[in-house]
């Protein structure tokens, strides 16, 4: 009977946050993407991995690891590389889905997927929202292989520029239920995950 009142509860919070879980398919390449109701929101519950040949993207290129986590863009690449129709969200958007989440002090906690791609999780981790997001760690520069924090935290650009050099961006962690924001070099190669206009 406690068994059958846990799932009950799982479910009940599953609704609560993630009311419709679809598909969109990018007409550009035919990629297929899962998309999550989130409040008033619709949010791609996936990296996105398109591939273009802007000398600008110097970060999305096909890789095995691309496959799993997504392609990485650096922040002028990713404020153009949404299909139409969807953009990167504003930091005042991820702070909306954060608030609805419960704030950012818990919200990355209900939106990491629940897989073998985090080195571990906190028991708290359980992806009610239907975010889903991964840890594909960053890149410094497009010489780098070694993706710092792969495994450990996901990073994704917002629209808001910081300085002429520097960008903001919110990120998750293995370890933690924040949702934080954090800025950086305008050549990071970051996670995009792409909002519906």
């Amino acid at each position: 009977m406690r068994g059958i009142s846990s799932f009950g509860m799982f479910l009940f919070c599953l609704a609560l946050y993630a009311q419709d879980i679809d598909v969109y398919i990018d007409t550009r390449d035919g990629e297929v993407y899962k998309t999550v109701q989130i409040g008033e929101q619709l949010w791609m519950a996936d990296n996105l991995k398109f591939s273009s040949e802007d000398s600008r993207a110097i970060y999305s290129k096909s890789t095995m690891l691309s496959e799993v986590f997504g392609k990485l863009y650096c922040w002028e690449m990713a404020l153009e590389v949404c299909p139409d129709g969807w953009h990167l969200p504003s930091d005042e958007e991820w702070l909306t889905l954060a608030d609805h989440l419960g704030g950012e002090d818990v919200a990355g906690g209900k939106m990491k997927e629940i897989s073998k791609y985090w080195n571990s999780l906190d028991e708290e981790s359980n992806n009610e929202s239907g975010f889903s997001a991964l840890p594909g760690g960053f890149l410094e520069d497009p010489k780098d292989t070694s993706y710092p924090y792969m495994g450990e935290m996901g990073f994704f650009w917002s629209s808001k520029e910081k300085s002429r050099s520097e960008a903001w961006f919110r990120y998750v962690k293995y370890d933690g239920n924040l949702l934080k924001a954090g800025n950086g070099d305008k050549v990071f190669g970051m996670s995009v995950r792409c909002l519906k206009d």
